[in-house]
């Protein structure tokens, strides 16, 4: 008679996260605000911007050419011409795989950002937005952040000497994610 030896066979079932293959950023928009010396709100807005989320790298990378942006003040917009500042670069650390979880929370979160303006670099606090605007067909989120700039830090009274101390740089975009 033949012994039976049960054998187990155990399987097990790993599940990984679903992690973002791919960001495609499809609107985005720049709103600046800082007052004159003599006290004059001053608004700007820009759409040429580009944000990427350069693939393994956990940064958020936010270019933005200052002669895009269009003020309410003349004076301003001609000495913006006249500046030879090159591109306003920002980079942030920020990971994809956690716009799920940053835009349940719906809660604004901070972080630090390295701005290049006038080939001078310097680290600043963002703050930070993400909510979720998911449908069945599309994974949109909103995601938007606001900074102060301060103007000396930059070297920018140089280029700008109506302008007062600081400048308010808020930037929104909607971002579809593949899976």
């Amino acid at each position: 008679m033949k012994k039976f030896i049960p054998l187990v066979i155990t399987f097990f079932w790993f599940h990984y996260g679903q992690a973002q293959r791919y960001v495609r950023s499809t609107k985005v928009d720049v709103f600046i605000e800082a007052a004159t010396t003599d006290g004059v709100l001053l608004k700007g807005h820009s759409r040429e911007v580009q944000i990427e989320y350069p693939p393994g790298s956990g940064l958020l990378v936010l270019h933005l050419d200052p002669k895009t942006l269009k003020t309410d003040n003349l004076t301003f917009d001609a000495h913006m011409e006249k500046a030879f500042l090159g591109a306003i670069h920002m980079e942030m650390p920020f990971l994809t795989e956690e716009l799920e979880y940053r835009s349940l929370q719906n809660e604004p979160f901070e972080t630090e950002a390295q701005v290049r303006i006038n080939n001078i670099e310097k680290t600043i606090k963002v703050q930070l937005n993400i909510t979720n605007n998911k449908s069945n067909l599309r994974n949109l989120y909103s995601i938007s952040g606001i900074t102060i700039l301060n103007v000396k830090d930059f070297g920018l009274e140089a280029y700008f000497p109506e302008l007062g101390a600081v400048i308010k740089l808020e930037f929104s975009q909607t971002a579809e994610v593949t899976y």
